[in-house]
């Protein structure tokens, strides 16, 4: 299959000229020129099947002409597996708990994913592959803990500084060995244009070959179909009569989002995608006019939704072959704020008995105010709730457990790189590894 830019000012590439390049020449973002479309007859019969089962099919339909086989079975079993389980909540209301995996966030599925097949496409070129991504939290940790020692592969984690748990930066601050985390004086927006710039600057390319781990990637992004049809398995199997299914799920580079909107184009019976972002984000102006203005994002207590610009805007157009129409028909979107988030939090912890993280809680205020009652919708849960222990306690006045995963360990040595907001800086740190 070939990929080709959202700026249509590049050549179509190749699956592997797509994941090790990251950006198009031109800056635009890879999407598949076709979505394959699964056979209705194994979405009818997927109930009772294995995550891992659903995921070899869907990844063999994305990536089958470009992958072995074997190969694309080994990396699914041996990355996809830990389960994703479908929580009842009430009613026709479900959470798709996506926080399972090694960092406890929905990121590992995608991150671990692309972490083997990049390790694949490599083959036996022995140039180093250099990572450079932006977190804005929870990315930061699945990232590098999906290619920490891998061969081959370097990876340079920009944060923000003083925007980050000390938890969520120790994920990916103590690890050392090919993970570099760099500290951005400056915002979430300046750790991404650092990003942006460092994939334009051809004389930076010339000298190492870089790619992106976070949804920019095409490889981040794919494989997180998988999880939208093992949801719908898990559905059908309790309610044998459900045709169309709702998804509600909290936004902030929109890389979930547009991963709904592939699953539905290949055959995923989705009745409604509803986008729960942050009061600054620029998708609703996006959706009314097709344009948005940039700006700076507040701080919120959904961090990684505190994204004004989110990275995979851009894709969403190009996948309705560019109709505004066709792709307000498909999503929908509603700006949640803080108090909704904990008001959230709060009625179904009290009601329900169930915990959601304060990013999950907006994907259920919006789900729930805007299916009706004969309708199935199911959130996406992006985030383990003791991520943001802190705040839920506060919240809910209670001390929720802490996972193995998430205990900050102030024994552990830090590898930490402070930079300016300045591009010289990080380019100089760059050329002085490669």
């Amino acid at each position: 299959m070939k990929y080709y830019s959202t700026n249509n000012l590049a050549p179509k590439v190749s699956l592997k000229e797509a994941v090790l390049s990251g950006y198009a020449p031109d800056m635009g973002l890879y999407i598949p020129e076709r979505l394959p479309v699964i056979p209705s007859a194994f979405i009818r019969n997927m109930a009772g099947m294995s995550l891992q089962e659903i995921s070899y099919a869907v990844a063999n339909t994305l990536f089958g002409a470009d992958i072995p086989s074997e190969v694309l079975h080994d990396i699914v079993y041996s990355t996809v597996n830990f389960d994703i389980p479908l929580q009842h909540l009430h009613d026709n209301v479900f959470a798709l708990e996506l926080f399972h995996g090694p960092s406890l966030n929905f990121k590992d599925v995608g991150t671990r994913f692309m972490a083997r097949l990049l390790s694949h496409l490599r083959g036996s070129d022995n140039r180093t592959i250099n990572i450079i991504t932006a977190t804005s939290g929870g990315s930061g940790g699945a990232i590098a803990n999906g290619y920490y020692d891998v061969p081959g592969v370097h990876v340079y984690v920009l944060f923000p500084h003083n925007k980050l748990s000390k938890t969520l930066e120790s994920q990916f601050t103590t690890l050392g060995k090919n993970i570099t985390p760099i500290e951005i004086n400056g915002s979430y927006n300046d750790c991404q244009d650092l990003v942006r710039t460092a994939f334009a600057d051809s004389s930076l390319t010339s000298k190492m070959r870089i790619t992106s781990a976070n949804s920019i990637n095409i490889a981040r992004l794919l494989p997180q179909t998988f999880y939208y049809f093992y949801a719908y398995a898990q559905l059908s199997a309790r309610m044998q009569s459900v045709q169309e299914v709702s998804f509600a799920i909290p936004c902030g580079n929109l890389g979930n989002l547009v991963s709904a909107v592939i699953s539905k184009k290949m055959g995923l019976p989705t009745k409604k995608i509803i986008a729960a972002t942050g009061p600054n984000c620029s998708l609703s102006q996006f959706l009314s006019s097709g344009f948005f203005n940039s700006f700076e994002a507040g701080r919120s207590i959904m961090p990684a939704m505190d994204v004004a610009t989110p990275n995979n805007l851009p894709r969403l157009l190009p996948l309705f072959n560019n109709s505004l129409a066709d792709l307000n028909n498909c999503l929908s979107t509603q700006s949640i704020t803080e108090a909704q988030s904990v008001e959230s939090i709060r009625k179904v912890y009290h009601e329900y008995n169930y915990i959601l993280d304060p990013h999950s809680a907006t994907a259920y205020y919006a789900l729930t105010s805007s299916i009706y009652k004969d309708e199935v919708g199911i959130i996406t849960a992006t985030a383990h709730p003791a991520k943001s222990k802190r705040v839920i306690d506060h919240i809910l006045n209670t001390d929720i457990d802490t996972p193995a995963a998430l205990t900050f360990d102030n024994t552990r040595k830090c590898h930490v790189i402070k930079l300016p907001a300045i591009y010289s800086h990080l380019r100089n740190l760059l050329l002085t590894d490669a």
